[in-house]
């Protein structure tokens, strides 16, 4: 699941990052905000700190990876800011309904930290909207109900390797996407939400881990279907783009 050897989760203990619990045999049973907190030290460990440093940041009130180097979020940033504050909302109270820190969120307003997917859509679903309502699309002709091969939108094209066209242009209840997703690209991090969801791999492969443990990795003309409020988390495992069309029902993207 986290990508690194068994060896360095125990590492990981003796220096006191986390602390499982054990069972009556003397195994360590791991919960989901352990994994959680495994992803965090990962990551802080991917970014060269050490086990002092990572003590440190985790222990502070606000426990979140530092936000990535400057770079531009597409205006994601000024919009998520603008609907925070027409909600009444405070970044402690968006951070209470995403499980995210005040300080990233601050961070993405302020154009410092690109978010992933998974915090983009937890970061829409706590101001009560979606991703296209969040970058502000503009509201589609009702009476479009053909999309041309020329004439997709852009949903999300982003230097994260995730690229989202949208295959439907009026409101309905489900939202076809197509996703191009380049080798090891992915979510980032597990998230989850209302509905329900629907996966076809037209090129290349998928995985996709639900509820932090069970993951299914799909080759060209597999498809998959699972309830959303399942965590899921996802990426490119191959050498090559992988193509797939997802439906979310109701619109989550």
């Amino acid at each position: 699941m986290l990508g690194v050897s068994t060896a360095m989760i125990r590492a990981w203990e003796n220096e006191g990052l986390i602390t499982p619990r054990r069972s009556k045999g003397g195994y360590r049973v791991f919960s989901r905000a352990d994994v959680r907190r495994l992803m965090k030290i990962r990551d802080l460990r991917a970014e060269g700190i050490n086990a002092s440093g990572m003590r440190r940041m985790l222990t502070k009130e606000d426990e979140e990876i530092r936000p990535a180097p400057a770079r531009n979020n597409d205006g994601i940033g000024t919009r998520l800011r603008a609907l925070r504050t027409d909600a009444g909302f405070s970044l402690r109270d968006v951070a209470a309904r995403t499980g995210l820190s005040p300080s990233y969120i601050s961070a993405v307003e302020r154009s410092l930290s690109s978010p992933s997917i998974a915090s983009l859509q937890k970061m829409a679903a706590a101001l009560g909207t979606n991703i296209p309502g969040l970058l502000g699309e503009p509201d589609s002709d009702a009476g479009d109900i053909v999309v041309r091969a020329t004439e997709r939108k852009v949903l999300r094209a982003r230097e994260d390797g995730v690229t989202m066209h949208r295959l439907g242009v009026n409101e309905t209840m489900l939202e076809p996407l197509l996703f191009t997703i380049d080798p090891g690209a992915g979510s980032a991090e597990p998230y989850e939400h209302d509905g329900e969801e629907f996966i076809y791999v037209s090129r290349g492969l998928f995985s996709i881990t639900l509820d932090l443990s069970d993951t299914y990795v799909l080759h060209a003309g597999d498809s998959i279907t699972f309830r959303s409020h399942r965590p899921h988390t996802w990426s490119n495992p191959g050498d090559e783009p992988a193509i797939l069309v997802w439906v979310n029902t109701p619109p989550t993207f």
